[in-house]
C-alpha cells in the first residue's frame, strides 16, 4: 500500500514560501496562493498615493482658478466703480454748465441789464440752446436708468426712415453749425418702413451726430445716409471726416461710461453714455451697430435694422 506524504513544493520551485528547502509540517496536499489583482501591497499603496496626489492637485488648481476669478472680478468692480464716479462727476459738470448759463442770462434779462432787441434775442437763443442741452443730458441719464432697470420698452409702430432722419438732422442743426460741420443727408427713395419706436431711433441718430460734433469737427463735414440693406431692411450710416477711432477702442466705444484716449486727453465734456444708448436702442429693435474706419480718414457708424415682419406694418 502506497503512503502519501506531505505535498512537495510546486514544480519549478526549490522550496516553500518561507525559503526552506523542506516542506512545512502539518500541511495538507493543497497549497493556496493569494495575490491582490493590483499587484503587491507596496504597489497598491503607491497607486493610492498617486490618486490622492492627483485629487489634491486638482483641488489646488480649482482653488487657484477661483482666486484668479475673484481677483479679476474685484478688479472689474473697482474699474466700474471708478467709471461710475467719473460719470457722476462728468454729469454734474455738464448739468452745472447749462444751468449756470441759463441762470446768468435770466438774471441779466430780469434786471434790465440787457434791453436792446438784438441783445435780448441773443440771450434768448442762449437760453434755448442751453435748455436743449440740459434736456438732452437728462434724457440720456433717464434712458440709461430705464435700460439698466429693464423697465425701458420700445413702441412697435411704423417708422418712416426719411422723416426720422430729417427730424434728427434738423434738431441737431444748431449743435452741428456751432461745431462748424456741414451735413449731407442722403436717403434712398422708396425705403421700406421700419417697425419700432420713432422717438428712440431718432435719439440714436442724434447721439451719433452729437458724437460727430464733439470729436470730428475738424473734418468740416458729416453725412447721414440710408439705404436698403441686403436682408431687406434698412442700413443707416453716419460718416465723418474727423481723426477716426483707434482700432483698440472700436469695440469699447459702445460700453457704458467709456471715454477714449482722445476725450481724456482733450478733456472733452461728456458722460460716456451716448454710444452705449445707441447700441441698446438698435439691439432693442433687433438690429446691430458697429464702427468702421472711413476711406480717406474718419469713422463710419453703421446701423442695420431688420425689415418689419408681415402683419406688423
Amino acid at each position: 500500500m502506497r503512503t502519501h506524504g506531505p505535498a512537495g513544493p510546486p514544480a519549478g520551485r526549490k522550496g516553500w514560501r518561507d525559503g526552506s528547502a523542506e516542506p512545512l509540517p502539518e500541511r495538507g496536499p493543497w497549497v493556496l496562493f493569494v495575490r491582490h489583482r493590483g499587484g503587491s501591497l507596496a504597489e497598491s499603496v503607491a497607486a493610492v498615493r498617486r490618486r490622492n496626489l492627483a485629487v489634491g492637485l486638482g483641488v489646488l488648481a480649482l482653488l487657484g482658478a477661483a482666486a484668479v476669478l475673484l481677483a479679476l472680478g474685484g478688479r472689474r468692480e473697482r474699474q466700474l466703480a471708478h467709471q461710475q464716479l467719473e460719470f457722476v462727476a462728468g454729469v454734474s459738470h455738464e448739468i452745472n454748465t447749462p444751468l449756470a448759463a441759463i441762470r446768468s442770462a435770466g438774471q441779466n434779462l430780469a434786471d434790465g441789464i440787457v434791453s436792446k432787441p438784438e441783445a435780448v434775442q441773443r440771450y434768448g437763443k442762449l437760453i434755448q440752446r442751453e435748455s436743449d442741452r440740459l434736456v438732452a443730458l437728462v434724457g440720456q441719464v433717464l434712458d440709461f436708468a430705464g435700460i439698466q432697470s429693464r423697465s425701458r420698452s420700445y413702441a412697435r409702430e411704423p417708422v418712416a426712415v426719411g422723416e426720422t432722419l430729417e427730424a434728427a438732422v434738423r434738431d441737431c442743426g444748431l449743435v452741428l453749425s456751432e461745431a462748424g460741420l456741414r451735413v449731407e443727408l442722403d436717403v434712398t427713395p422708396d425705403l421700406p418702413e421700419l417697425q419700432g419706436d420713432a422717438v428712440a431711433l431718432k435719439r440714436a441718430v442724434e447721439n451719433l451726430l452729437h458724437n460727430a460734433a464733439k470729436f470730428a469737427a475738424a473734418g468740416g463735414e458729416v453725412a447721414v445716409r440710408a439705404r436698403r440693406s441686403p436682408g431687406g431692411g434698412v442700413q443707416l450710416a453716419v460718416e465723418d471726416r474727423g481723426p477716426g477711432i483707434p482700432a483698440s477702442e472700436r469695440e469699447r466705444v459702445f460700453d457704458p461710461f467709456f471715454r477714449g484716449h482722445a476725450a481724456q486727453e482733450r478733456q472733452l465734456p461728456g458722460s460716456g453714455l451716448g454710444l452705449s444708448l445707441v447700441r441698446h436702442i438698435v439691439e432693442g429693435h433687433g438690429g446691430r451697430v458697429l464702427v468702421q474706419s472711413r476711406d480717406g480718414g474718419g469713422s463710419v457708424f453703421l446701423i442695420d435694422l431688420p425689415p418689419a415682419l408681415e402683419g406688423q406694418a
